[in-house]
């Protein structure tokens, strides 16, 4: 069984990624409209939706250099599945604001361990194949959140919403499972660890600074539109279970498509500096449209949009903060990345609960929209200076 695993090391990372994302998100398009249901403030919302966010924020740059000087990935990868099945557990055990606080930075902290994840999978390709190997892996991360939303979607039709933290317990004790067969090169200890120092030189690269401030404002308008809000605002207009899971499931599946796309020759031909502003603008455009829709269809259509052009600009900005970085320093980058962005995932929904709580869903999606159009013109503008052309 070992041997045929290790022979198979790519297909086992990617089967642990879809159930892990499929852990994390099972519940997600649910989780705004159930809170509602139970009584729970829109802004007390915004917090609880936040607390994913702040976890990573807070747990992110630590974890990268631990990795990092420790050499290791695979005991990180299964605390990782262990969270998020427990994060679940304690969503079925204590329904509740409260225990769903404390879960979602549970979760949070799960999702921490991606770091490892984005780190140990591009070892199994050829160095000249960062892209492909980042497209891949979150092409399997998207497929398993659009997994997750699709079963979803059906479980929600025979049963309550609880079923769905049962699921997603299931599936992150089935990928720590997995984990334990993972293959990890031995990396030898010889020489004596660098001193920290060293890993937070890293956070002086230009490229890592800009994608990963750009990456925080655009998960920021993720977190608080498609992976939240939109839910909330489809039960608004008529949506029931199944296409509340359907608008989420179009939406994931159309960013798995999306991240394979940014690994083809073709957008290797086409490049950042022409991909990235027209992601840019259909994104915008798709925030700003949702509020002025009134039919299902059409804010299917605005998800599948949006979902391609969010998870396109995922993928060409994590290879691209990370490119040029040490193998061996490539956690501590990666984990300031994803601390960074993770800054928006825990702002960005607080303030839309305040906003529309305050002024109402219609400005408040107008607002990201501004956001969004503002984070892409001026990620445009530097990417036009000759200092940010190379992976310094």
């Amino acid at each position: 069984m070992q041997l045929f695993l290790e022979k198979h090391k790519r297909a086992v990372m990617q089967m642990i990624t879809v159930l892990f994302w499929f852990a994390l998100y099972v519940y997600v398009p649910y989780q705004t409209p159930y809170l509602t249901l139970l009584g729970v403030a829109s802004s007390f919302i915004g917090i609880i939706l936040g607390a994913y966010g702040f976890s990573q924020m807070i747990i992110r740059i630590p974890l990268g250099i631990g990795a990092d000087r420790k050499g290791r990935h695979k005991p990180f990868i299964i605390l990782g599945n262990i969270c998020a099945a427990a994060a679940s557990v304690l969503r079925f055990c204590w329904p509740g604001a409260v225990s769903f606080l404390l879960a979602n930075l549970i979760s949070g902290m799960a999702a921490s361990t991606w770091i490892s994840s984005t780190v140990l999978y591009p070892t199994y390709y050829p160095k000249d194949q960062l892209k492909k190997a980042m497209g891949t892996l979150l092409a399997m991360n998207n497929f398993g959140t659009l997994l997750g939303f699709l079963a979803g979607m059906i479980a929600t039709q025979f049963f309550k919403t609880e079923i769905l933290f049962l699921m997603s317990a299931g599936a992150g004790i089935l990928s720590a499972a997995l984990s334990l067969f993972l293959w990890e090169e031995p990396q030898a200890q010889a020489k004596a660890l660098p001193p920290l120092r060293d890993h937070f030189r890293i956070f002086k690269r230009r490229r890592l600074l800009l994608f990963s401030v750009v990456m925080a404002l655009l998960q920021a308008v993720n977190m608080s539109t498609a992976m939240s809000f939109t839910s909330e605002y489809g039960r608004q207009i008529g949506a029931d279970n199944l296409q509340i899971g359907l608008l989420s499931a179009l939406y994931m599946g159309a960013s798995a498509l999306s991240s394979l796309y940014t690994g083809t020759r073709h957008a290797a031909r086409l490049g950042e500096k022409k991909l990235v502003p027209a992601f840019f603008l259909v994104y915008a455009l798709c925030c700003a449209g949702v509020p002025l829709i009134r039919q299902i269809w059409l804010l299917c259509l605005v998800q599948v949009l949006g979902g391609f052009s969010f998870a396109s600009l995922l993928s060409l900005f994590m290879s691209g903060a990370v490119e040029g970085v040490p193998q061996e320093k490539r956690s501590t980058a990666m984990g300031f990345f994803q601390a960074v962005y993770g800054i928006g995932m825990t702002f960005g929904p607080t303030l839309m609960g305040v906003m529309v709580q305050g002024a109402g869903m219609q400005a408040a999606y107008w607002a990201m929209s501004a956001l969004c159009a503002a984070d892409g013109i001026a990620v445009c503008w530097l990417l036009s200076k000759k200092s940010f052309s190379s992976g310094q």
